[in-house]
């Protein structure tokens, strides 16, 4: 996988169009709004049902709604390129972490054989057909954190080996261990 630009070090172009921003919107502050919520081109492509874009684009709508009629239309200009900088960073390194993410641990360059995989058990990923994320208070339904590794080598004979496992476990706060192995 090619190396991407880290997003915190790129500037999003909000603004395509050479007029300043508060000319914009002293003339069509609808036109300055569909300028901020123009995706910036050479962001990483990740979805192609647009569902990335729509998010962020609902956040930016919203917050010039809360403050076109509090500012005047310099802070507003200046206030709102920089926030949709922000959003739209913030949506690239989400993409490039979901790219990283979705990148097999067994196919990276720096193989650990002892990673400890994560599962997820968040009610977003267990129930992603049933939207609890819009249920007011409710709690994750499967508490905690699950992970698979393989069993431990000569953690018995080798001090480092030990010293390594029991970091791992304080590091993420391992309360129970089920252990499951095939006979040999």
């Amino acid at each position: 996988m090619a190396a991407r630009a880290d997003p915190t070090e790129m500037k999003m172009n909000v603004s395509d169009d050479a007029m300043k921003m508060t000319d914009v919107i002293a003339k069509d502050s609808n036109e300055f709004l569909t300028a901020l919520c123009r995706r910036p081109s050479g962001m990483t492509e990740v979805r192609r049902d647009g569902k990335d874009n729509e998010a962020v684009i609902r956040v930016i709508r919203k917050e010039f709604e809360k403050c076109q009629p509090r500012m005047n239309q310099e802070a507003l200009g200046a206030h709102m390129e920089a926030f949709t900088s922000a959003c739209w960073m913030t949506c690239e390194a989400m993409h490039l972490q979901m790219l990283q993410d979705n990148h097999p641990e067994n196919e990276r360059a720096s193989l650990d054989p002892d990673h400890w995989y994560e599962i997820n058990l968040t009610n977003a990923s267990l129930f992603c057909n049933l939207y609890l994320e819009d249920v007011p208070g409710l709690e994750q339904l499967v508490p905690g954190r699950l992970f698979t590794t393989r069993m431990p080598r000569k953690i018995e004979e080798d001090l480092n080996e030990r010293a390594e496992f029991i970091n791992k476990c304080k590091k993420n706060d391992l309360q129970v261990v089920l252990v499951l192995t095939e006979a040999f």
